[in-house]
């Protein structure tokens, strides 16, 4: 599964190269564009950002930088990064990298965590529907005995109980699994 994983990302990864690059060499054959181009390229590090780990962000963005030092720049084809434009363009290439995965990871987390908490909620409140509905019974029933008694025969009292007493079991049930599963979680 994690192979799958690392595989979509690198399938991902590759696209999303292959995709800045064409529309970097069309901005670049067309408009002349150095700036353009390097956006261009600095928004694919954004999206594998996004949407990768941030090892496949900093692999890519150096991958980014190398390509538009030996595609873009003079001396076109070599990968000569002796100037000082040269080495500040790898540096931002990186810190976008790692700008961009930090808020996707952080974004993530935040993601995960409404996740557990939208389902805590939805437990809760099938905990509480389930706790509830003997509870009703319960006070119905003693309710009922309460009120009417008097007018009551023995066998509608004798069922009355029985019923109340089989829903204070069910409740009863109800809450030792609560605390079962508690005890299980802690």
């Amino acid at each position: 599964m994690l192979t799958n994983w690392r595989n979509s990302h690198f399938l991902f990864s590759c696209i999303v190269l292959a995709c800045a690059l064409s529309v970097s060499w069309l901005i670049d054959q067309v408009l002349g564009s150095t700036i353009a181009v390097l956006l261009v390229l600095q928004l694919a590090v954004v999206v594998v950002a996004l949407q990768c780990t941030s090892r496949f962000a900093y692999g890519f963005a150096v991958i980014e930088a190398m390509s538009f030092n030996f595609l873009f720049t003079t001396p076109r084809y070599s990968l000569q990064m002796f100037h000082a434009e040269d080495m500040i363009n790898l540096v931002v290439f990186i810190l976008v990298a790692l700008t961009t995965s930090q808020l996707a990871e952080h974004y993530r987390r935040q993601q995960d965590e409404l996740k557990k908490a939208k389902l805590r909620n939805s437990i809760l409140l099938s905990v509480s529907h389930d706790l509830r509905t003997p509870l009703a019974t319960i006070i119905g029933t003693l309710t009922t005995l309460n009120e009417y008694m008097p007018k009551l025969s023995e066998s509608e009292k004798s069922e009355l109980l029985n019923s109340a007493t089989a829903e204070s079991h069910r409740l009863h049930q109800y809450i030792e699994n609560l605390l079962q599963a508690t005890k299980l979680q802690h």
